[in-house]
């Protein structure tokens, strides 16, 4: 049975819920309009296949959890990553193997180059160390279509506060000061096991973002998936399972 509930950070609560299993967990971070609700059927699947738990939260501005205070800094991906240890504690956790989505799984490669004696492994998922002009041009038309398509609608599903949401995803990426944002540094640093898994038809970021991470992360593999967009444990749920299961194995 799957348990679901709030932890305080810093008096804000973020939702989140586990699937059970063996430990030490696997924790997912989502994307940039995620939550808990978005990954859907992924995570009791994912739990299955390996026999782990699973573990995912909603951060602060999204799903269930408490909103935002104010406008989001351009270094939101570097201090939610500084949060991760705090979400473990709340969480019982004192190690785990990490899976992060596109925001998400930039914020596993902070977490794994910060607090290498919490994390055991990073699966990055369409992962992003810099900003590509195909990743902007890729949030322009999402804007059109949360503003002329039922984008909007189905996003509100998974959060409390749908605009919130999505508009300050926008105003970041697309800002001037935002153009400039790089995470690479940290690469060096990360000496735990890493997998990288991209869709070959991503629609915000290239092949590039792989082959940075796999030439400066030592334990660092990638599977490159056809057909196949920015979600992949959506668009091939079937060979991301497969390729988490020989990966944690």
């Amino acid at each position: 049975m799957d348990e679901k509930g709030f932890v305080e950070i810093h008096n804000i609560r973020l939702a989140y819920q586990r699937w059970p299993g063996s430990q030490p967990p696997i924790m997912l971070m989502h994307e940039a309009l995620g939550s808990v609700s978005i990954w859907r059927n992924f995570p009791v699947e994912l739990a299955r296949v390996t026999g782990l738990e699973v573990i995912a939260w909603s951060r602060q501005g999204y799903g269930d959890s408490d909103g935002l205070l104010g406008q989001r800094l351009p270094d939101y991906i570097e201090q939610e990553a500084k949060l991760v240890p705090q979400v473990m504690d709340a969480l019982g956790v004192t190690q785990a193997h990490l899976f992060g989505h596109s925001d998400g799984a930039s914020m596993a490669i902070i977490a794994a180059a910060l607090f290498p004696e919490r994390v055991l492994s990073i699966v990055l998922e369409a992962p992003h160390v810099n900003v590509e002009q195909q990743a902007i041009a890729g949030i322009v038309k999402a804007k059109k279509a949360f503003e002329t398509t039922d984008f909007r609608l189905k996003l509100q599903r998974h959060h409390k506060d749908v605009d919130q949401v999505f508009w300050s995803w926008y105003d970041t990426w697309v800002s001037p000061v935002f153009q400039d944002w790089n995470i690479e540094q940290f690469l060096a640093d990360i000496h735990a096991p890493t997998l990288v898994i991209q869709g070959v038809e991503d629609e915000y970021f290239s092949m590039n973002q792989v082959d940075l991470i796999v030439a400066a992360v030592p334990n660092a593999r990638y599977v490159a998936l056809a057909h196949c967009g920015h979600s992949p444990h959506r668009d091939q749920q079937d060979d991301v399972l497969n390729a988490v299961v020989d990966f944690v194995a």
